[in-house]
């Protein structure tokens, strides 16, 4: 497990002093799978990832204004092509055979030979490109001084924590990516009743249309050109706002919700990538 931790450690750039002193702020025994911050993050690397292998998100913690920049693992550019010439490809199924029989030397040998430095046919190219299915943003209006603030991630739960105290309330959010239900869930928490005010929009350079449908925010996508073959990948993202008290306000392109004591917001991402 100590293995497998540091391994995490080093893909994220985060050291294990952290992770000492969490145990300390906790007031529990060395935890080594918990993440911590005492601000938010200043940029994308610094952020916490959530994901359940289909949707993925990452959490930056603001106060002010959270950003949680989506993922879904079949958004990409471009459409169907083939880069295999027709003059290489009986080589290239022998190729594999010699992979598959474990003759590796052999396999490199004829790839040098025969695959290197080829250009696509017209209608080919080199690969695509994974791509951002935009930023889900929280504006807080309000709440620009507060204190006791702490970020973390818990690894072996999955879930992102944020909390701090402003006015004398101290507020929470979680968020998760859910396996069992597939979607993205953000809880926002207060301790005092009808103290969550906030407005929810998305952005993002490859969305052509933010909208409200009742008591839902919709943002559909596609995907963006790539090496003369146009975006064909297209996207929708839902998000469900659920309120323990409060009111939920919809305008053309944003949700408000005011006073609420508790809410829920649910993120569910589809695209058409199967059909085109």
């Amino acid at each position: 497990m100590r293995i497998t931790t540091c391994c995490v450690l080093v893909l994220l750039g985060i050291g294990l002093n952290c992770l000492s002193q969490s145990s300390k702020i906790d007031g529990q025994a060395e935890n080594l799978m918990r993440l911590w911050y005492p601000q938010p993050a200043n940029g994308w690397i610094a952020a916490l990832p959530v994901g359940n292998g289909r949707l993925g998100a990452m959490v930056f913690g603001g106060v002010e204004r959270e950003l949680i920049p989506l993922n879904e693992d079949s958004f990409w550019s471009g459409e169907p092509g083939n880069n295999v010439l027709s003059e290489v490809e009986p080589y290239l199924q022998e190729i594999r055979g010699l992979i598959y029989d474990g003759k590796y030397q052999e396999a490199q040998k004829l790839a040098s030979q025969y695959l290197p430095n080829l250009t696509p046919p017209e209608n080919g190219d080199n690969g695509k490109c994974y791509q951002p299915k935009g930023t889900h943003i929280i504006d807080f209006p309000g709440i620009n001084r507060f204190d006791n603030y702490h970020r973390s991630l818990d690894i072996s739960r999955a879930v992102s924590t944020v909390r701090f105290t402003a006015k004398n309330v101290n507020y929470k959010r979680k968020v998760l990516s859910s396996f069992t239900d597939n979607v993205l869930v953000v809880h926002l928490s207060a301790d005092k009743a009808g103290s969550i005010h906030f407005s929810l929009k998305m952005e993002g350079q490859l969305l052509h249309t933010v909208k409200t449908e009742k008591e839902l925010l919709l943002a559909q996508g596609k995907g963006g050109d790539f090496e003369g073959k146009k975006g064909k990948v297209t996207a929708t993202t839902l998000i469900k706002p659920k309120l323990k008290g409060g009111e939920l306000i919809s305008n053309d392109s944003t949700l408000s919700i005011k006073g609420a004591d508790e809410v829920t917001l649910y993120i569910s991402i589809s695209t058409k990538f199967n059909s085109y």
